[in-house]
């Protein structure tokens, strides 16, 4: 089977371009650590916050994200990141 990036990335908007989509996508960015460091001086643990990381970036990718969309996602990230 063959999946184009195009396909792809009109699945994941399909997915997350509504309401609910927007709250879920914030919350994987959040538990994935986007916009947070992923150093930790164990290297186990610092390449287990990078893979988790890059999962996300995956989809970022894949949802082509535009520039000007970041800040709004990261302005739901901190607002998660204050409710911890």
């Amino acid at each position: 089977m063959s999946y184009d990036k195009e396909q792809q990335s009109r699945d994941w908007r399909f997915i997350f371009d509504t309401a609910e989509g927007h709250r879920a996508l914030g919350n994987l960015f959040h538990e994935c650590g986007v916009f947070m460091p992923v150093f930790d001086e164990s290297p186990h643990i610092h390449a287990f916050n990078e893979g988790r990381r890059n999962v996300a970036l995956d989809i970022i990718q894949a949802l082509e994200v535009a520039p000007g969309e970041f800040r709004r996602i990261s302005e739901a990230i901190k607002e998660l990141n204050n409710d911890d």
